[in-house]
């Protein structure tokens, strides 16, 4: 895996044309070996979790940013309520694919 470019295979799991079963099934075709092939798979799994989670993070704190210059403008309005359902629901999302993702997961 350590020679394997991961942002083309994010990239590959990313359009809408292939999914991760795609790059799995390709991977236990090259390799000619499935568990060589599920576990570069979830390597990539890995891979694109740190990337999701990060992102979440992101806006998360851009989203805190955004309402403290909000609380310090010369109006004297904050758009706080809005920022906080706003992130609520990015935690909710996030909560709901993470209990998607681990459901899959131990089925397979």
């Amino acid at each position: 895996m350590n020679n394997v470019n991961q942002m083309l295979l994010i990239a590959t799991v990313l359009d809408p044309r292939y999914k991760l079963d795609y790059v799995e099934y390709y991977f236990c075709d090259i390799y000619n070996d499935n568990i060589v092939g599920r576990a570069m798979t979830n390597s990539l799994k890995d891979n694109l979790l740190a990337i999701y989670y990060w992102y979440v993070q992101f806006e998360e704190s851009t989203q805190s940013s955004e309402e403290t210059r909000d609380m310090d403008s010369t109006s004297g309005f904050s758009s706080a309520s809005h920022v906080s359902t706003t992130s609520s629901g990015s935690s909710v999302r996030m909560l709901k694919f993470k209990e998607t993702f681990t459901t899959k997961n131990s089925v397979e």
